[in-house]
């Protein structure tokens, strides 16, 4: 049984309420710090330090609180130390509800018709000591941003978009606004190649430019630790963002495509190669990635699709045959991955122009999680399926809303359905995505023809030579239709 005289001290000394208001005042300080100093990106070992401090402060309080008790020369009464409590506890608890329920508020619709919460990865910054180093920051925000693609319940913009911000930095909101998401992530790569260590640090940030999520990784350069991190920052942007993964897309986004560390760099610079157009050098980065491991069913796919666009452009038949191997080896590995059929349908399109198998597969892809709406949206076009057509490629650039050969092509494929206000609208679009490029003058020239309006035509003819000289106009009008454009542009066409 406890001794009454002890009872009877700690209750004049007010122990158990100086430990209550101590333990609600380190929860505020906690909230603060998380708030304000995440927006820092601090790291880890700060928030470590702060915990340790206060572990430490809560005992010499309860000390001090004992001693001046012993004294006689505390000047608050109980009743006052369980009201401060109180007030620190409903101040920590706004403070954590703000902050928590800062995700919910960007998580409303702003895309009509769609009501998934949105999010834009901006290309990851490399500030590895080596400035060639660059290709790893690039090919880990490609992996991020397939994982990611994986969430049905999460939308996700495409590389492509998120690309054109690297050197176009905008505001926050209107960023956001742009690209219809409520969420942007960024993040920084260093890669230390000496201590064998990279550092990512990730940052989720709403659309009004505060932020949600902060992480800094410190993990060994390994391939199994780099795909941990992968999987880290989609489960963490999920949760963020509120949206629940099913068990198969918790499998995917955690997925370990190898373990062996020289494959997966090879694999990083193929990817890095084939973004940047350079096809031969990823299909020989893709080829070393699978000859260091002969089970990555995902370089297989890569390099199936990297030989397949090289037969495309005029390459020997060889690289047909290769293509064909390569994918049938990746599903071989792995029947259900998205890549791989997405390879499949590439090989039948451009090798046999197979539209029906080719469309078979794509669909396999867009149903495992392989974002395949733009390639379904091809097919369905050369199949003459127009609507459908429209519809899907619609779709699509709502992930990717500055890819400009999806905006100038789908405004030509309304033109042809005789949609020409939604053809105006995707053209301007597609100006606005480059104006430096003639292929959207050149059919809005034509859009004017369609709708019989010489006068606009006129106009958009003469826009035309001011910005990319008289001596292209001709080619504006497009091989078939220039007997037409001279009919009605004749005054026009003979100043040339």
């Amino acid at each position: 049984m406890p001794d009454p005289s002890l009872l009877r001290r700690l209750k004049e000394r007010k122990l158990v309420q100086w430990a209550l208001a101590y333990l609600a005042g380190a929860w505020v300080l906690f909230e603060v710090a998380d708030s304000v100093g995440g927006r820092w990106s601090l790291p880890d070992v700060i928030f470590q330090g702060l915990f340790i401090v206060l572990a430490i402060g809560f005992f010499i309080a309860l000390v001090l609180a004992w001693y001046h008790g012993e004294k006689g020369r505390q000047r608050v009464s109980g009743p006052e130390l369980l009201m401060i409590a109180a007030l620190l506890v409903i101040a920590g608890g706004v403070l954590s509800y703000l902050r928590g329920s800062r995700a919910s508020e960007v998580t409303s619709p702003v895309r009509e018709g769609d009501d998934r919460p949105g999010i834009a990865v901006l290309p990851c910054e490399n500030f590895s000591p080596d400035p060639d180093d660059a290709f790893f920051a690039a090919g880990l925000h490609e992996e991020i941003l397939l994982r990611l693609s994986r969430i049905s319940s999460l939308f996700s913009i495409g590389r492509e978009s998120v690309e054109w911000y690297r050197d176009n930095p905008r505001p926050m909101p209107d960023m956001a606004a742009e690209l219809g998401v409520g969420f942007v992530g960024e993040c920084s790569v260093r890669k230390d190649p000496l201590r064998e260590r990279i550092r990512l640090t990730f940052q989720l940030l709403d659309a009004t430019g505060a932020q949600v999520w902060a992480e800094n990784y410190d993990r060994d350069l390994s391939a199994g630790d780099l795909f941990e991190i992968q999987g880290d920052v989609a489960q963490q942007v999920a949760h963020a963002a509120r949206v629940v993964l099913t068990p198969e897309e918790e499998a995917q986004v955690e997925r370990r495509p190898t373990d062996n560390s020289a494959a997966y760099e090879h694999y990083l610079r193929g990817m890095n190669h084939y973004a940047r157009g350079d096809i031969r050098l990823a299909a020989e980065m893709f080829r070393r990635a699978v000859d260091e491991d002969p089970d990555f069913a995902l370089a297989w796919a890569r390099l199936s699709r990297a030989h397949m666009l090289l037969f495309f452009n005029g390459g020997p038949p060889q690289d047909s045959g290769t293509a064909r191997e390569a994918v049938e080896r990746s599903l071989q590995l792995d029947p259900d991955l998205p890549e791989a059929h997405l390879a499949l349908g590439r090989y039948h399109l451009y090798g046999y122009r197979d539209y029906d198998r080719a469309l078979a597969e794509y669909e396999i892809a867009d149903r495992l999680g392989g974002f395949a709406l733009n390639s379904i949206a091809f097919v369905q076009r050369r199949q003459g399926k127009w609507e459908e057509h429209a519809e899907n490629m619609a779709r699509s650039l709502e992930v990717n809303p500055r890819l400009l050969s999806s905006t100038s092509g789908l405004g030509g494929s309304y033109m042809m359905m005789r949609r020409y206000a939604d053809a105006e609208r995707m053209l301007e679009r597609a100006m606005s995505i480059s104006p430096d490029l003639e292929g959207p003058y050149r059919s809005m020239v034509r859009l004017r023809l369609l709708q019989g309006d010489v006068v606009r035509a006129r106009e958009e003819l003469s826009e035309f030579s001011d910005r990319f000289g008289p001596d292209r106009v001709l080619g504006a009008m497009g091989s078939g239709g220039r007997l037409w454009a001279f009919s009605v542009l004749a005054d026009d066409l003979a100043s040339v």
